[in-house]
């Protein structure tokens, strides 16, 4: 990513400094796009992305459970009296022996490989569906009935919209202007939100449009009553939109959906009043997952990919304000997750996650057909991938250990003069 990164021009360069509270000065860094992106640039952004995101690539987890383990001395060339002091000062801890009979608490390990989540890839989407199933799964909360009876006028309100921000090219340098710019744009877009409306929450993607220039899918939670009205467009289509005449405070000059307009700097916005959740979460969650194959689909998560940027964001307290709940996990997915799910779903009493440097498939010399290797059921004596995930403990040094639920966490990185081949 680095070297991609580098031959398009995108680099990160000090912009500035500040003095923070011990009066240290700190430098401001930020993301440059030193060279113009052309269609051609894109296409090739594009390219290598898709070649990055389908090559195979595994991530090594080594499992260490708790194993009570019993033995018997008898014949053995060491006394179990003997065994058990060793055994004592090793590890402080007491085995239980009668006679000849020692147990005690041993340990069993288990190799994984589990293939890595990239942006866009099977595990990535997989990962995705599963943190918002929750949500795809509840009763879609009812904003205002839909039927429209011409002899009768109903009042209808709504607190959530659908909101799309386009760009106005000619306020951007570019593409890739457009792109740096966006998140600080999406940024002072919902503080504005926040000071005119007091709260906004929102759940949001980026998307890339054909010509490369970004724009945005939100769906914003606002504690205001917005009114809403039918509008046809001119192919007769029906969308909720707000009262063209709704006013925040009685006597203001602009009207509401004047105010949110004008809260987006980067160019035109399109508000849709929602009526139903259900229909409007499965539309986010089409964008989110970009399980779509080719064409715009790939050029956005190209462009996130290129410009480090996340594909999607849900606010602090979104779930919260529709739901009452704080049951979804919003971060984007990981490596991390599918370390942290072996943790939680294991029926074994687990010490131990270790975690290895990540392999191309192309290191591995067997072939590899399923997306976990459990030793307790590989043939004796182990096939060839054990030798080399075992030969790779000894090219690695831990670089940082954490815990979880009482399960030690341990990473490694290779050592400086080692490498897979």
């Amino acid at each position: 990513m680095a070297l991609v990164r580098k031959n398009f021009g995108l680099s990160s360069e000090s912009v500035g400094s500040y003095l923070d509270k011990n009066g240290n000065v700190k430098i401001i860094n930020a993301k440059v796009q030193n060279q113009y992106l052309d269609k051609n640039d894109l296409s090739e952004i594009t390219q290598l992305y898709v070649k990055w995101r389908d090559t195979l690539e595994y991530l090594p987890l080594r499992f260490t459970y708790k194993e009570n383990k019993i033995v018997s001395f008898d014949g053995l060339p060491i006394s179990p009296e003997k065994w058990c002091a060793k055994y004592r000062e090793r590890t402080g801890k007491t085995p239980y022996r009668h006679g000849s009979i020692v147990a005690y608490e041993g340990e069993r390990q288990e190799w994984k490989l589990k293939q890595t989540v990239k942006r866009g890839n099977e595990p990535y989407v997989r990962l995705i569906r599963q943190k918002l199933k929750p949500l795809t799964e509840r009763e879609p909360l009812q904003f205002f009935p839909t039927e429209i009876n011409e002899n009768r006028k109903r009042k209808r309100h709504t607190n959530l919209l659908y909101i799309t921000g386009t760009i106005d090219q000619t306020k951007f340098d570019g593409i890739a202007d457009a792109w740096l710019k966006f998140g600080s744009l999406w940024n002072t877009f919902t503080t504005n939100l926040r000071q005119q409306f007091g709260k906004a929450e929102y759940m949001r993607t980026w998307q890339s449009q054909e010509n490369g220039y970004p724009h945005f899918h939100a769906l914003v939670w606002i504690p205001f009553d917005f009114s809403v009205v039918p509008w046809f467009d001119d192919k007769g289509r029906l969308t909720w939109r707000i009262h063209n005449r709704q006013k925040l405070n009685k006597g203001d000059s602009v009207t509401v959906r004047e105010r949110i307009k004008n809260a987006w700097k980067g160019g035109n916005l399109d508000i849709i009043a929602v009526s139903d959740i259900g229909n409007a979460f499965k539309d986010m969650v089409k964008y989110i997952t970009r399980d779509l194959e080719g064409g715009e689909s790939d050029l956005t998560n190209a462009m996130v990919w290129y410009f480090g940027k996340q594909s999607f964001s849900i606010s602090k307290h979104f779930e919260e304000s529709l739901w009452g709940t704080k049951d979804i996990d919003w971060r984007e997915p990981s490596n991390d997750d599918l370390i942290y799910a072996e943790s939680s779903n294991s029926n074994y009493d687990l010490k131990r996650i270790e975690v290895f440097p990540i392999i191309p498939k192309r290191n591995l010399d067997f072939s590899y057909t399923k997306d976990i290797l459990d030793l307790e059921f590989e043939p004796k004596p182990p096939p060839n991938i054990i030798d080399y995930l075992e030969d790779l403990v000894f090219k690695c040094r831990p670089i940082k250990v954490n815990k979880k639920d009482n399960v030690e966490i341990i990473v490694y990185e290779l050592d400086e003069n080692e490498s897979f081949y």
